[in-house]
């Protein structure tokens, strides 16, 4: 099914005038290392521009200060790093920090290592909400499949790029491709999930039913996008639609943003942050 203005409309959350900031959810965002503080950034504001009512952002200690001048609207959670990246020690903080949050993203900028992994396998053990993945935690779940054995308690959104798809379903990216709906329906069914597989014609997918996204350019193959979508998703889901739903109205909604930004920007000068800037303006589209 081809999503629609109409459908994403009458799927994306309901405000009434009564409610406050805890009515909207909290968005724990967990990435970044040092020289790559800009990826969480990117993240966390989208989230906050997509309606969350709180989002916090959790660095490794190292890039915390940088990180706090760059978000005025977001509270900074440092945590334990090793070498300017995540170290399997900031398990524990996270822990303590879990019960406030309802919808995780994480992976951006957090680079392949041990922390990464570590905390990843912690996340499918013990969060009960809604968790997002993109970037460095798909690589890290790509090399240890054996994840996906674990009993999980969470809600599961994967946001690959058709390379990080390669990795994960062990394939050529060709192959990927060549039949991106259905692998990302496959996929999505054989592991419990939904599936975003990026890219023109994004496909959404939760295993029995799949969407196709008509919005977005080629302006938006720029470093930094992804991180922007997943904030997006990330922010839709703390405010208790589906999974599939947050997923497939993030999609739109980011593709929109990017043909907006795209009448002023062009092609060539569009840039991740601009999508963030036009989302105001795609959700206006929506609405009115």
């Amino acid at each position: 099914m081809q999503l629609t203005h109409e459908l994403i409309k009458n799927n994306l959350p309901v405000r009434f005038s009564h409610q406050n900031k805890g009515d909207f959810g909290h968005v724990l965002v967990i990435g970044g290392s040092y020289g790559m503080a800009g990826a969480v950034c990117m993240t966390a504001q989208s989230a906050l521009k997509s309606g969350a009512g709180l989002v916090t952002v959790a660095v490794p200690e190292r890039i915390a200060d940088i990180v706090s001048v760059k978000l005025t609207e977001c509270m900074v959670l440092p945590l334990p790093d090793e070498n300017g990246m995540l170290s399997a020690s900031a398990r524990q903080t996270i822990k303590s920090f879990l019960p406030k949050v309802n919808t995780v993203v994480f992976g951006m900028g957090a680079r392949k290592c041990a922390g990464t992994a570590a905390i990843l396998e912690f996340l499918l053990q013990t969060f009960t909400g809604t968790l997002v993945l993109d970037a460095d935690a798909l690589n890290v779940l790509a090399e240890n499949p054996e994840l996906f054995h674990i009993k999980r308690k969470c809600m599961l959104i994967l946001t690959p790029h058709p390379g990080e798809m390669a990795r994960l379903m062990n394939l050529e990216i060709s192959f990927v491709q060549a039949e991106r709906e259905n692998n990302a329906k496959k996929y999505a069914q054989t592991n419990n999930l939904v599936l975003v597989l990026k890219g023109e014609g994004t496909v959404i997918s939760d295993g029995e039913k799949f969407f196709l996204n008509p919005t977005g350019n080629v302006g938006m193959a720029t470093g930094g996008s992804g991180d922007v979508l997943a904030g997006v998703i990330g922010g839709l889901a703390a405010q208790k639609i589906t999974p599939l739903h947050a997923a497939f109205c993030g999609c739109y909604l980011h593709g929109l943003a990017g043909d907006i930004a795209l009448k002023e920007k062009t092609y060539f000068s569009l840039t991740a942050c601009d999508l963030i800037t036009y989302l105001p303006e795609a959700f206006r589209e929506i609405l009115l």
